[in-house]
Parts: C-alpha cells; sequence; structure tokens
C-alpha cells in the first residue's frame, strides 16, 4: 500500500529520488535560496571539507567558498539568476576549508523549492564538467510527468546518451517463467525496436543479483560464450543493475552494452543507479495500476455474474445501480433499462416500503426483509432483500424466494397428505428423531398396539416400547438404521401396558420432514404370524417322524424296485426292438392312411359327388312340372337336404385328402388351409413363402400338411393364440416349415412323454428323413421347425 501511494504521489517520489541521486552523485550539487545556502550533497562536504551543518546554517556565507578573483562574477551572476535570467554554465574559482584552491565550471537552473524561487547548482571540475551538468539534467528529465511506456523510452535513451553506450534497456523478469524476462524499452544506436521475450540463461544479464552492479569492462563474447546474441550484437562491454520494489523482491533489471571496451567503468556503474531507484518505482507502479485494473474487472465481473441482484438506489427511489442478475430478476433485458425506473414502481404495498426505510433509519442495516415485489409484466414476487444505508444512498442484495415459498406451501401440503396417510394406514406408524430417539409423532394404530393413548407416546424414548431385556439391543438397532438409512427387522417385540408382550416386524427408512430429518418405523403385529408358525412347526415335527416311518418302508421298497428295475432294463432292450418296428410301421401305415383317404375322398368326390348333383338336377327339373304346392315345397326341402350333403360331402372329401395339394403342390395346399382356418377360427395367419416359386410335389408333401394342420388346430385350442405366423423357405437341399404362435407357451416334455399329436409329427418326420424341433416356454408363445429333404434329396422311398 506504501508502495501504491508514492506511485500516486509523483511529487514526493521526485523529491525523495532527487536527494537519493544527488547524493550518491559524482558533482557537487548545491541548492541556493536568497543567498543562504539550504542543501549540499555529500560531495560538497567531501570536496570543501565542511560539514552540511555548518554549510546549511544561518550565519554561513556562502561567498566564503569563492575565490576572490571569481567573486564579482559569482555575485553578478546571482542576482541576473534570481531575476529569471538563465545563464549559461560558467567558469570558476573554489576555496576549500583548507584553503586548497579549486578550478571549477558551475552549472545553475532556477527552480521552485517550497514555494518560492531557489539555484540549484552543479559544481565539478573542468574535466568532467560536461558529463555531470548532462547527467544532473537527464535525471530532471527523467523524473518528470513521463509515465509508463514514455517513462522506460525517454529513461532509456537519456542513459544511452549520457553513457555513450550502443545497447541500452530495461526488461522486466517474467513471475511464471524463471530466467525469463521481457523488455520495456531497447535502444540500439539511439533508435527504439520492439520489446521481446529473452532467455537470460547463459548470459550475463542472468548475473545480475542482488543489489550491486554487474559489470564486464571487456570479453563479454569469451566470457558467455552459450549467448548467441552477444556474438550477433558483436558485444564487448556490459553493465547492468537489478530493480527492486519496496519490499526487497526483484523486478527485473537495467543495462547498457558496448561494442567497445568500457572506459569508465564507475561513471557506468554510478549512473545506472542512479536511474535504478526510480524505474523500480515505476515498474512496480505500473504492475500496482494493473493490478487495480483487474480488480476492479474482476469486481465488476462478481457483481454483473452474482447469483443474486445487488442493487444501489436513492432514498428518493432512484436507481443508481443494478446488476444483470437483478434486471432479469425483474423482468428487464438489462440493467441500463431498469435504471430508468423508479424503485417505487416495484412495491406491491406501500406499508413495505415505509417500515423497511423505518428499520433502515433505525439500525443502518437490515437483513431478510421478506416482502412482495412486482416485475415489470405486473406478476407478483417474493424477495428476501439485505441493505445497508449510508447517508441517502442504499446498498443491498436481493433473492428471488417466490419458488421456494411455493416449495414451503407444496411441503406443508405434502405433510398434510402424509399425515392422513398414516393415519389409515393398518400398522403402526412411529416417528422419531435420528438424533435422540425421541419419539416426536404417532399414528392410531401405535396407540391400539401399545394400548396407551397417543398424547404418551409423543415424547417417550423409542427403547421404551420394547422390553426391558432387548433396550441396549433395539439401541444399537436404531442407531444402525440412522447410519445406513433404511433397516428391517423381524425378531422384535414391543410391550402392551398389560405388560403382554407382542411380536413384530419392523421396516424402518429415514427421511426429512419440515426440514427435520427423522426416522419412520413401520410396525407390523406378527401375533397372528406366530401363532400360524407354532402350529407349522407342531405339524413340521409330526411330518418328521412320518417321514422317518416311511424312509424305512421306502428303503425297503428301493431294494425290491432295483430289483424290478434289472429285470426291466432287460425287458425293455427287448421292448426297443419292437419300437423300432412299430415307428416302421407306424410311417408304413401313415403312407396307406394317405393314399387310402385320397381313394375314399376320390370316391366320395366322383361316386358320392356326382350322384348328389345329378339328384339336384333332376329334382329341380322334377319341381318344374309339378303344380302342387305342397309337393313342390318338399321338393324344394329336399333339394336343400342335397346342397347341405353336397356341401359337407365337399368338405369331407378336402379334409380327407384335399385335391389342391397333388394338383398344385404343398405351397398353395397350405395357402387354402391358412384361408380355411382363418375363416373358421378367425385368427389372423401370416404367410411369408420366401418367393417359393416351385411346388414341393413328393410324395412326403401329405406328411408336411398334415403337420401344419395339426399345428395350426394346436395353436387355436391349446394355445389360445391371437396370431399365428407360418413362414416357408428352402436351405441347403432342404424344405423348411416355421410355425409360431403368440399363444400361452408350455414347457416342452422329453420326446417320450409327448402328446400323441406331436409325437405322430416328430415320427413321421423321422420316417421321411425330416427333422422336427420345438421351442416354448410359459407365456412366451411356442416355435416349430419342420425340415424335409427336397425331391431328389430325399430317400427314393419315399418320392
Amino acid at each position: 500500500m506504501d508502495s501504491l501511494k508514492k506511485a500516486e504521489t509523483p511529487a514526493l517520489e521526485t523529491g525523495l529520488l532527487f536527494r537519493q541521486i544527488v547524493d550518491k552523485a559524482p558533482v557537487m550539487i548545491f541548492i541556493n535560496q536568497g543567498g543562504r545556502i539550504i542543501y549540499v550533497n555529500k560531495k560538497c562536504e567531501e570536496v570543501m571539507g565542511y560539514g552540511k551543518e555548518e554549510l546549511c546554517s544561518e550565519g554561513f556565507d556562502f561567498m566564503t567558498l569563492i575565490h576572490h578573483d571569481s567573486q564579482t562574477l559569482v555575485q553578478d551572476n546571482f542576482q541576473r539568476h534570481m531575476q529569471g535570467e538563465e545563464l549559461e554554465p560558467y567558469e570558476y574559482r573554489l576555496v576549500t576549508k583548507g584553503g586548497r584552491d579549486l578550478r571549477a565550471v558551475h552549472a545553475t537552473r532556477l527552480i521552485e523549492h517550497e514555494g518560492g524561487p531557489a539555484i540549484l547548482g552543479v559544481v565539478t571540475d573542468i574535466t568532467d564538467h560536461k558529463l555531470a551538468r548532462d547527467s544532473v539534467f537527464a535525471l530532471a528529465e527523467a523524473v518528470s510527468a513521463a509515465t509508463g511506456k514514455d517513462f522506460f523510452s525517454r529513461m532509456v535513451k537519456h542513459i544511452a546518451l549520457i553513457l555513450e553506450a550502443d545497447y541500452a534497456y530495461i526488461a522486466e523478469i517474467i513471475p511464471e517463467k524463471p530466467g525469463h524476462a521481457r523488455t520495456l524499452s531497447f535502444i540500439t544506436d539511439g533508435a527504439v525496436i520492439d520489446n521481446m521475450e529473452v532467455n537470460m540463461a547463459g548470459t550475463p544479464c542472468f548475473t545480475v543479483q542482488g543489489r550491486t552492479a554487474r559489470t564486464y569492462p571487456s570479453g563479454v563474447q569469451r566470457l558467455f560464450p552459450e549467448a548467441g546474441v552477444m556474438a550477433a550484437l558483436h558485444v564487448e562491454g556490459y553493465a547492468g543493475v537489478p530493480l527492486f520494489d519496496s519490499a526487497g523482491e526483484q523486478l527485473g533489471l537495467m543495462a547498457v552494452m558496448y561494442r567497445k571496451s568500457i572506459r569508465n567503468v564507475r561513471l557506468v556503474e554510478s549512473v545506472l543507479q542512479i536511474f535504478a531507484s526510480r524505474a523500480s518505482s515505476e515498474i512496480e507502479r505500473t504492475r500496482s495500476e494493473m493490478e487495480i485494473a483487474r480488480a476492479n474487472r474482476e469486481y465488476k465481473n462478481i457483481l454483473e455474474n452474482s447469483l443474486v441482484g445487488i442493487f444501489k438506489t436513492t432514498v428518493q427511489g432512484e436507481i443508481l445501480f443494478v446488476n444483470r442478475t437483478a434486471a432479469g430478476m425483474f423482468g428487464f433485458s438489462s440493467s441500463e433499462e431498469m435504471m430508468q425506473a423508479s424503485v417505487l414502481s416495484f412495491y406491491r404495498y406501500e406499508k413495505d416500503r415505509t417500515r423497511f426505510l423505518k428499520l433502515l433509519r433505525q439500525s443502518e442495516r437490515v437483513a431478510n426483509y421478506e416482502m412482495t415485489a412486482v416485475t415489470k409484466s405486473g406478476n407478483n414476487m417474493n424477495i428476501l432483500m439485505s441493505a445497508a444505508i449510508d447517508g441517502d444512498v442504499i446498498t443491498g442484495v436481493l433473492l428471488d424466494i417466490t419458488e421456494a415459498r411455493q416449495s414451503q406451501a407444496d411441503l406443508r401440503k405434502s405433510e398434510e397428505k402424509y399425515k392422513k396417510l398414516i393415519e389409515i394406514a393398518n400398522d403402526a406408524i412411529f416417528l422419531a428423531d435420528t438424533k435422540t430417539g425421541i419419539i416426536i409423532d404417532a399414528n392410531r394404530r401405535a396407540a391400539q398396539m401399545l394400548g396407551i393413548p397417543l398424547s404418551n407416546i409423543i415424547g417417550m424414548h423409542q427403547s421404551y416400547l420394547h422390553p426391558p431385556r432387548e433396550k441396549e439391543r433395539c439401541r444399537k438397532i436404531f442407531m444402525d438404521y440412522v447410519r445406513k438409512g433404511e433397516g428391517r427387522t423381524y425378531d422384535l417385540y414391543v410391550v402392551h401396558s398389560s405388560g403382554k408382550e407382542i411380536p413384530v416386524e419392523i421396516s424402518v427408512s429415514v427421511t426429512e420432514i419440515g426440514g427435520k430429518q427423522v426416522i419412520q418405523g413401520i410396525f407390523r403385529d406378527m401375533s397372528h404370524h406366530k401363532e400360524v408358525e407354532a402350529e407349522l412347526r407342531k405339524h413340521h415335527d409330526r411330518l418328521e417322524e412320518l417321514v422317518a416311518e416311511r424312509t424305512q418302508e421306502l428303503t425297503e421298497a428301493n431294494r425290491n424296485l432295483r430289483n424290478e428295475i434289472e429285470g426291466r432294463k432287460k425287458a425293455e432292450k427287448i421292448s426297443q426292438g419292437y419300437l423300432k418296428q412299430l415307428q416302421a410301421l407306424s410311417s408304413e401305415m401313415a403312407l396307406i392312411e394317405e393314399n387310402e383317404k385320397r381313394r375314399i375322398a376320390t370316391e366320395l368326390h366322383d361316386c358320392v359327388g356326382q350322384t348328389l348333383a345329378l339328384s339336384r338336377i333332376k329334382l329341380g327339373l322334377l319341381s318344374k312340372s309339378i303344380e302342387s304346392p305342397d309337393l313342390k315345397n318338399s321338393i324344394r326341402e329336399v333339394l336343400q337336404m342335397i346342397e347341405q350333403t353336397i356341401g359337407e360331402t365337399r368338405s369331407l372329401t378336402f379334409e380327407l385328402s384335399p385335391p389342391i395339394l397333388y394338383e398344385l403342390g404343398l405351397v398353395q395346399a397350405i395357402k387354402w388351409l391358412i384361408e380355411q382356418f382363418s375363416r373358421n377360427y378367425s385368427i389372423p395367419v401370416t404367410l411369408i413363402d420366401c418367393n417359393l416359386d416351385k411346388a414341393y410335389d413328393s410324395s412326403t408333401r401329405f406328411f408336411l400338411y398334415q403337420a401344419v394342420r395339426e399345428l395350426l388346430f394346436n395353436a387355436a385350442k391349446h394355445a389360445h393364440a391371437s396370431a399365428i405366423t407360418i413362414v416357408l423357405s428352402k436351405k441347403d437341399g432342404r424344405f423348411i416349415i416355421v410355425v409360431e404362435d403368440n399363444g400361452t407357451g408350455f414347457s416342452p416334455p422329453s420326446a417320450s412323454r409327448e402328446g400323441f399329436g406331436l409325437f405322430s409329427i416328430r415320427e413321421k418326420m423321422r420316417h421321411i428323413q425330416g427333422e422336427f424341433d420345438i421351442k416354448s416356454a410359459p407365456g412366451e408363445g411356442t416355435r416349430v421347425t419342420l425340415s424335409a429333404p427336397l425331391p431328389g434329396e430325399q430317400d427314393t422311398r419315399y418320392v
């Protein structure tokens, strides 16, 4: 903060810097005001032999220092100077306290000092007079009103000019990149070049540490061979000084470089030290300004992006500032738009504003003042306002609590609904504080279970619900429930007011009600359940006795059974042979059955059908030749019966052996079967024939047709399907039929335990070298796959 104050008071800083510089100057410097010496530097004391107290005392005549040959010249020049006339430097003679005669050049400048004119004098010998004069005057110019980038440029130019350096620069250390610096101004041969970032490693800049200068009068390229820039710039001599802030931390460095060797090392180091303090102050001041600017930006960003509304208004209602959050809260598109309005328009009730201002004036600060505000669109908004007053200016924050208040209202409704639910519950319900275990609420069923009034239950510790021997165990269970957030226990008891212990099952959950964490316990009376368990145990014991008795009997029966199994295994081998013969016979019978059905169907169609058709024709002719109405009616009835008989005969013919199967092939026969089935059972059947363009005309087609017919009827009668899909396809020389329904499904039995229908299909498919696969599960429908060789692929016995 001290550094910042210095940066903000350049006049004071200039005076301090002047004294620092002139005290270190290699020339004599003094200030003469009204003929009296009021300031001398250390060089004056050293050279002239007088102390500062002597030279600056009221009775000391400065003409004592002037040689008698030069007194008239000095007096005349003093008077001219005091009248405002600027004088060129002039040579004169001095006399030290020891009587030594000095030849010097006197350069003067009229300045303002403490409200009055004064003469600033610089005295040096003839050899160094030019350097002394230019150094001080350059210093005066360097510490003028210039700041920032312009200041560094002017300072570096003066340094290069005074020290006759080929290169001069001021650089600032980069904190986040150790060993690196960034130039603030760089002069080469009197011209300013662009600033740059430099890596100081391996260069003489890296050695500029501490509070002393580093000077390499010659041989820089040899001393720092890794510093390629030195060779590129042909640097031979180097001098640099570190720059520190007011806390002693290094800020950067200031340096000059020469293409030739440095001749006057002491002079170069002195001038650099003189300017170093002012350069350090300017760097620190610049950094302070940047930090203040950054802090202002952050402060503004915080204000604008705060989650709460921030405002500043007058007591009269003028809005001085609002952030974006506050503007958006009241429905304005920007802070500027809201600032055009008056605070008065945002109060729904004038009494809220009156009371708020009264509280502010009483205590100068109000926290969490709740009121109803009005948005730009006229809607009500609940806000929480905290503010402070300073004179007529009110500063504060706003928080929109509309949703919070609505949530509180919803919570109250929810709690009321929850209260009704627990009151009508069949189980006892207790609510207890999770920290203390004290019961804070319960329902009527809880009072009935304990046999005591509800008012006595509330305030009771939860452990008193249980028998005394169980208190410690119940306390641990309670704490475990609180830690886990839920739990269930089956073997606890509660004590009725009569002393009876009631077995209960407890389900527990931790919840929050009214902003307070509570544990909710649902107690279910398990008395009847325990009685049933006891009865079951009694029956279980009796069953164990019966099992033991039965086990003995079964052991003997098992022995007999093993003997019987051995005999049956022998018989089974014999039956397997019979079974194979039976399977072959069954297939042969199926072929015979097909042929016989086909023959009967043909007889029905060719004989019975044609006879009936002929009878219908003749009766029709007879009916036309008869005039008796009664007889015509009788003939009409006979014709109807013949028509019915013809229909039934045709249907029976198709059921026995549909002609379409032999005339158009298996695919068309299945299509006809689907049409008849859908019409009779009102169940949609989807057929996907995979573009089969050739009928399956093998003699085994009857087997496949009958299998499909059987599966359709099973899906309708047993599976109660509402949709069936049939897919016909060819793959790897085989004809494949898939029948799938969405019926009730079942657990497929083993092949030896299948029903007759499935067993018949499986045996027929095996006989024609086909395959039969069934997949089903309860509730998931049934999928049956039939696979048979295409004509030319199966055994020639069936072609």
